[in-house]
């Protein structure tokens, strides 16, 4: 098996990925994250995506789909009355639904290959963007179910 990497696809991806450090930079860091997990979550998927899939738009698909996450994650902590510390940690731990819809949209496109860039880029998007938020989904379902299993617990023992 050999790994193909596209020279122009990646450099749209380095391009669009540094968009986030700079605003991080620039702003501040509102996921209370630290400078390295803007740059090593796009580099993590950038691997995975050239191992998987090496067509034409499909790494900026990727590239605008984590800065979309981020984003509307730092939305919420911008707006909000009282910022969230802990709205990294939710994020963190919805970063490997970006690999599922990483891995999902690759074989998908590998079974039917579109005849434009433009529709594997929005396929690439809309398939990370949907394994993001399907883990977040997975995420807090299990967090409240697990908040519900100690309360019935705690009313159980005392």
């Amino acid at each position: 098996m050999t790994i193909t990497i596209n020279k122009i696809d990646s450099l749209w991806f380095l391009l669009i990925s540094t968009f986030v450090p700079l605003l991080v930079i620039i702003y501040g860091d509102y996921l209370y994250a630290g400078l390295w997990y803007y740059l090593v979550i796009p580099l993590a998927a950038w691997l995975v995506a050239v191992f998987f899939y090496s067509g034409s738009g499909f790494l900026s698909g990727l590239a605008i789909a984590l800065a979309l996450e981020y984003l509307l994650f730092w939305q919420m902590n911008w707006r909000a009355d009282h910022q969230e510390g802990l709205l990294g940690l939710v994020h963190l731990f919805s970063v490997p639904g970006v690999l599922l819809g990483v891995i999902y949209a690759a074989r998908l496109l590998k079974r039917k290959p579109p005849k434009s860039w433009l529709a594997v880029l929005l396929i690439s998007c809309a398939s990370v963007l949907a394994g993001f938020t399907l883990m977040q989904i997975f995420f807090f379902v299990f967090s409240y179910l697990q908040a519900g299993f100690w309360l019935l617990v705690f009313r159980l023992v005392g």
